[in-house]
């Protein structure tokens, strides 16, 4: 049994494009600029810079599908970041809080996803037997990474006592 914090219903966080500024930070690392992922090869998702000692280093990726704006349960990844640079007395340009932390389809096992838009699938549509699991139920809503709503406790205490 699973549940998972991110809808089922193919509907991910529209206001989280491929490719954007999530989080640029200054002072402290100036222009250190975070980006969510897009597909392709060689894909910059961050520049990072130190001004002392300084140096530089820009991070690509290969392959990857465009998680951060998928359906699943949410972490305020930039979010904690750009509240640590301020707490530190650096600047944050904030622009994308929180992301995708755990695709709905990852979250519910379902199997032979390997294509971008299968992490768009319509989970609560799929033959169950598409997953490996017993039972499973997405959150209606968009909701942050293990976070315990009363629909998703209550479907699964009443799977326990089965």
């Amino acid at each position: 049994m699973a549940v998972a914090n991110g809808r089922g219903d193919g509907v991910g966080l529209p206001q989280v494009k491929p490719g954007e500024v999530a989080l640029r930070l200054d002072v402290r690392y100036p222009g250190t600029t975070f980006y969510t992922q897009a597909q392709g090869d060689d894909v910059t998702v961050a520049y990072l810079n130190r001004a002392f000692p300084a140096t530089d280093k820009t991070i690509t990726t290969s392959g990857f599908p465009e998680l951060d704006g998928a359906p699943g349960g949410t972490l305020m990844t930039y979010g904690i970041l750009a509240a640590s640079m301020e707490e530190a007395g650096g600047d944050a340009d904030l622009r994308h809080a929180e992301v995708c932390f755990v695709p709905s389809v990852s979250a519910v096992d379902i199997l032979d996803f390997e294509k971008q838009e299968d992490l768009y699938a319509k989970v609560d549509d799929l033959d169950p037997d598409r997953s490996s699991l017993d039972a499973f139920l997405c959150s209606p809503t968009t909701t942050a990474h293990t976070l315990p709503t009363e629909e998703l406790c209550t479907w699964l205490l009443d799977h326990f006592e089965r």
